[in-house]
């Protein structure tokens, strides 16, 4: 079901209006319709059971290809003329930074939970606005670099987008290795909005590091792994949270990915004895019956549930304001055996992280 058919699906005489940009189109658009998804579903279902102080939620998803121009268009009009009283599940490090930069959201005192990013210029340097519920590339890299130290691999190698998501990834990855006393090997990028690896795989591929992260987004991904076992590239390779394994799997084929690397920052799909896994997952089986289960739509899931409980705390009459204070107050919330806490100065949720390995089924183990 097209994303833009979702706005419709929640009743219009709506009274809390909610508004969202992500990538629906382009090269991003797996991650950003699964993010949407999810968001969506959790609040149908909370319109289902009542609505918020029986209040009803108007859903309102603009689609800005994973371009910061449009993204700063769409917020524009969901605050102005649509009247949001929050954001919620944005997508991109350029894109949400485009926002601070103009205090977009300082401006008009509006909320936004939860974002597709990890970039610590995103946490330190955010707003009193921006709250978080994913872990940090930071927390992302660390991990992977204190298990490649515990295997004796002294040097990792990187592929990165070059722009101001990637950069944030390598320069978590930077930190990480000088922190923990690794070298950094060969580098290279690629140009947002392409998948156009191939003088990256053969470079990478030639160096052949012993270890690469891949900074980037599924379909560059799944081309580079492509091309890099292509030209003889023998690298255990790792890639962060923002790939898509299951994409990757429908591009490339199980046997190709197996023995990937895939950090986590939410609990697995399958983990039935968490709570909020199993809420979720009745919630899309009844309220997006013929979306697929992912970890991005998990994601949309537990932003739209951070952000009902800030509306619900706010009291009978929400502003975005005393949405914003309500969300600031907000300390070791309890999921369903997954927590929140926003006390912190910087608004970092979560700092959950887990290391997964897909095998050759394209199953993930831990």
């Amino acid at each position: 079901m097209p994303i833009i058919a979702f706005i419709y699906s929640i009743p219009s005489a709506a009274d809390i209006v909610i508004g969202q940009s992500a990538p629906l189109s382009g090269l991003a658009a797996d991650a950003g319709n699964d993010l949407a998804q999810g968001t969506r579903a959790y609040l149908a279902f909370i319109n289902a059971s009542g609505g918020i102080h029986g209040q009803t939620i108007k859903h309102i998803v603009k689609d800005d290809q994973y371009l910061p121009g449009a993204t700063d268009i769409n917020t524009g009009i969901l605050i102005e003329q649509e009247n949001a009283l929050a954001l919620v599940s944005y997508f991109g490090t350029a894109n949400v930074s485009s926002l601070l930069q103009q205090n977009v959201l300082g401006k008009a005192s509006i909320p936004l939970v939860g974002i597709y990013s990890g970039a610590n210029s995103l946490r330190e340097h955010g707003s009193p606005y921006l709250f978080h519920t994913r872990a940090g590339y930071s927390e992302e890299v660390d991990k992977i670099v204190t298990i490649l130290k515990s295997l004796g691999v002294d040097e990792l190698g990187a592929l990165f987008q070059d722009d101001a998501f990637g950069k944030a990834g390598l320069d978590a990855t930077k930190r990480s290795l000088l922190k923990q006393g690794l070298k950094l090997g060969p580098t290279e990028s690629y140009e947002k909005n392409t998948d156009n690896v191939e003088e990256a795989a053969q470079t990478l591929a030639k160096a052949n590091p012993p270890a690469i992260l891949l900074i980037s987004l599924t379909r560059p991904a799944a081309n580079f792994i492509k091309l890099f076992r292509q030209h003889g590239g023998k690298s255990q390779l790792f890639c962060l949270s923002t790939v898509n394994h299951e994409e990757l799997i429908r591009l490339n084929g199980a046997a190709s990915v197996a023995g990937l690397g895939v950090s986590q920052v939410y609990p697995g799909l399958d983990a039935s004895h968490i709570k909020v896994v199993k809420e979720y997952r009745e919630v899309m089986k009844k309220f997006a019956p013929n979306a697929r289960l992912s970890y991005a739509s998990l994601e949309g899931f537990i932003n739209a549930k951070v952000l009902v409980e800030g509306i619900k705390r706010a009291g009978n009459k929400p502003t975005r304001e005393s949405v914003r204070r309500a969300l600031d107050e907000m300390h070791d919330l309890d999921l369903g055996n997954f927590k929140i806490d926003f006390t912190d100065r910087q608004h970092r949720g979560s700092r959950f992280v887990e290391l997964t390995m897909l095998n050759q089924q394209g199953q993930l183990t831990r």
